[in-house]
């Protein structure tokens, strides 16, 4: 992994603390965030530092002012809107989580409901593993699989009242057999994409082509692919489900698709870490939006400048990404990411200085007797600077130059509350099916 693929990784925990997703108006969820939070000090210094060069310096973000809107309401320009989720387990309802309930099949056919007129064109991607959580009693032979292909079927049936763009099964979804999912695929409107998974014979168990869709003037070609490093390779092998190389099947495409398309997007169901090295062997591709990783992130991971985003877990959050393409073989630019930069810069700088002056102050009162622990505040100062050196090299590379023509995007995680109003419609049909299936109620 290089350097520029652990920066882009780097930011998707810290960066949160400049720049945390706005809020939305009343009627939309607002996005919980990353704490953000700076490591705790290591040294009884910490107080010392604080009481001598008084409260931490707050960062100037505009952003986290202003909550009334997601990043994406703050978009000029003709739009295209980009929602994914993934490892839905099989979840229906929220994620039966004691604490914080998330999600729901229900809640987010209203809330994508809600959103229409907003977001422009509109792709929706499922990266996977959402129609069982892989336990044996759902798979073929188990006790519930018969409740889960009807489970399975509403799921999808949703999708396509929803208008998805497309299902990239996951390992876990793989385990239901091919028959089943080439059954659900026919029955119903959502194309599975999924270009490394043949059968024992070497052909695509689902289509073969690879769709370009048309938005905004820009061809994107979709590509759907699939992990063949994950626990569940040899019990697929041994159903006739060959999972090949990701990244092989990908360089074969790519050279078809020069002349088909302007960009590239992968809708991975990938392990954690997989698709930055995607992005770092393949610079032809623009997105991917993962699926195995169930991390929520607050916002785009970039490699190169090209991004990535990873799709949740049980369907709790709904990851929008919004594009505003005007030269559809340009680069794409977050302006919330090189602000978000910049804040921090400012505020390490800051803290350098302060720490600095406490340094400088601590070796005069140690001259006099004192017991400042100077040589943790030096590797502190030191330590610092090494992040702001690194900081630089990232925000140049985040910033637009003067005159360059860039495509604009901006990522909002959508967390799915229980206080969200939830589709009549689908609500009432995973009523019926529960009440059919008694079994399920216990997802």
């Amino acid at each position: 992994m290089t350097k520029r693929v652990a920066i882009g990784l780097m930011w998707i925990g810290i960066l949160s603390t400049a720049c945390s997703p706005s809020a939305p108006s009343q009627e939309t969820p607002q996005p919980s965030s990353t704490s953000g939070e700076e490591e705790a000090d290591e040294s009884p210094s910490q107080k010392l530092v604080q009481e001598k060069s008084g409260a931490t310096a707050q960062e100037p973000s505009e952003v986290a002012r202003d909550r009334r809107l997601l990043h994406a309401d703050r978009v000029e320009g003709e739009r295209v809107t980009v929602f994914h989720h993934a490892n839905g387990s099989g979840s229906l309802k929220d994620c039966g989580c004691s604490t914080k309930p998330l999600g729901g099949l229900a809640r987010r056919a209203q809330w994508l409901e809600g959103r229409k007129g907003k977001t422009g064109s509109t792709l929706l991607f499922d990266a996977g593993d959402s129609l069982t959580d892989g336990s044996p009693e759902e798979l073929p032979g188990g006790s519930k699989h018969q409740a889960v292909q009807a489970r399975a079927k509403l799921i999808l049936q949703t999708y396509s009242i929803m208008n998805y763009t497309a299902y990239v099964p996951g390992d876990r979804d793989l385990l239901l057999g091919a028959p089943l999912l080439q059954m659900l695929a026919k029955e119903v409107d959502v194309p599975f994409l999924a270009a490394n998974v043949k059968n024992t014979d070497g052909n695509s168990i689902f289509r073969r082509d690879t769709p370009v869709v048309e938005v905004s003037g820009a061809r994107i070609a979709l590509v759907g692919l699939v992990s063949n490093s994950t626990p569940n390779q040899e019990k697929l092998s041994a159903m006739g489900i060959h999972v090949s190389d990701p990244f092989s099947t990908l360089k074969t495409l790519l050279g078809g698709l020069e002349e088909r398309a302007d960009q590239v997007w992968v809708i991975g169901h990938l392990k954690n870490g997989e698709a930055e090295i995607l992005l770092e062997e393949f610079p032809q591709v623009s997105l991917v939006l993962g699926g195995q990783d169930i991390t929520r992130q607050e916002r785009l991971s970039w490699v190169d400048g090209n991004a990535t985003a990873q799709g949740g877990e049980k369907g709790k959050t709904l990851f929008m990404t919004t594009l505003v393409i005007t030269d559809p073989k340009a680069r794409y630019y977050d302006p919330t990411l090189e602000q978000a930069l910049r804040s921090k810069l400012g505020v390490l700088e800051t803290k350098i200085k302060e720490r600095s002056a406490t340094l400088a102050e601590g070796m005069k009162e140690n001259e006099a007797g004192g017991s400042t622990n100077v040589d943790w505040l030096k590797k502190n100062v030191v330590k610092l600077k090494t992040e702001v050196a690194t900081l630089k090299m990232d925000l140049e590379a985040a910033s637009k130059g003067e005159d360059e023509a860039v495509n604009t995007v901006v990522f909002d995680p959508i967390d799915l509350t229980a206080n969200l109003p939830e589709s009549d419609r689908v609500a009432t049909g995973v009523a019926d099916l529960l009440l059919a299936y008694p079994l399920l109620k216990e997802k």
